[in-house]
């Protein structure tokens, strides 16, 4: 589980950079859509490769990622079969 974290962390960071932006745009609030959903599109894939790309450079720094987001794979037992995109962006 002390492996998951670093990866479960940037994901989570990925989704607070992209949701809080402190302005309300359309084309922010759309890019942050966006991100999210390519981010469970990789879960749902299995698709490490594109889940990579999306990770920050500090967080690419990070010891065995690639390794890591695998594991993160495995982690989840199923499929994620629904996900509610959010409305607007928090403040």
């Amino acid at each position: 589980m002390k492996k998951l974290i670093p990866v479960l962390l940037s994901v989570s960071l990925l989704f607070l950079a992209t949701g809080f932006t402190g302005c309300e745009k359309d084309s922010e609030l759309q890019l942050a859509r966006n991100v999210g959903q390519d981010i469970i599109d990789c879960f749902i894939n299995k698709d490490g490769e594109t889940l990579y790309s999306l990770l920050s450079p500090n967080a690419k720094n990070f010891p065995n990622v690639k390794e890591q987001i695998q594991e993160a794979f495995n982690y989840i037992d199923g499929e994620i079969i629904s996900y509610e995109l959010p409305v607007t962006t928090g403040g």
